[in-house]
């Protein structure tokens, strides 16, 4: 499916022992993003300018209250752990980097949509999407970064995106569509399948109302 193995230059290895370490720890954000773990090195404002790849990924990941390395065989974990939640994720390639910030409501039925060979097809305009089928999920570590409630968990989204700026982020307003950016050919697809739909509709509504006369025509006596 790609061409990323384990001794590619890359992410891996920073990410691999960094999760490791914070993995070890007794480790949550107690609900807020508060990010605990920053060792005095990093702030929680929105102002946050990281330049570096690496702090920045550091940054976000001291505010995962979740980590996990291999997304692509822990989804059974991944429902156990997040079922029933609402909460702010992060998608992060081990390749270049790069990563992705989104919220679910519930939380693991978002995450799942991932798993799925249907959205990753109908959703290849989304950044993040096209990333997991060029690099497969084999090469992204997923981070929940918050659990909070449906009042609270747009803007939560939005305080994340914020701060951390996130590359596969092509909207930075948090809520809009999951992400989704519609192209003008998606946009003049969709209505033309809705304008084929409501034809087909109507033809059929016509068919059952002809078919229903003719049977009423034939059950009643010829005078």
């Amino acid at each position: 499916m790609n061409n990323y193995s384990n001794n590619s230059p890359c992410y891996r290895y920073f990410l691999d022992n960094y999760c490791r370490l914070l993995n070890g720890k007794e480790h949550s954000n107690d609900g807020g993003g508060d990010c605990q773990y920053n060792n005095g090195n990093d702030q929680d404002n929105d102002n946050d300018s990281n330049n570096d790849g690496k702090t920045n990924l550091k940054s976000l990941l001291n505010c995962a209250i979740k980590i996990y390395n291999n997304p692509i065989y822990q989804r059974d974990l991944i429902r156990k752990d997040n079922n029933g939640n609402i909460g702010v994720y992060a998608w992060i390639n081990i390749i270049n980097g790069k990563f992705y910030i989104g919220s679910g409501d519930p939380l693991y039925v978002r995450l799942s949509d991932y798993y799925k060979n249907w959205y990753l097809n109908s959703r290849s305009s989304l950044y993040i999407v096209r990333a997991l089928s060029k690099y497969g999920m084999s090469n992204f570590t997923l981070a929940i970064l918050d659990f909070t409630d449906e009042i609270s968990v747009i803007s939560r989204e939005q305080k994340y995106i914020n701060r951390f700026k996130p590359e596969y982020n092509l909207n930075p307003l948090a809520g809009n569509s999951k992400g989704y950016k519609q192209t003008p050919e998606s946009i003049e697809k969709k209505q033309t399948n809705k304008q084929t739909f409501a034809r087909s509709f109507h033809l059929l509504v016509i068919s059952q109302m002809q078919q229903r006369q003719e049977k009423k025509n034939k059950k009643q006596p010829l005078l």
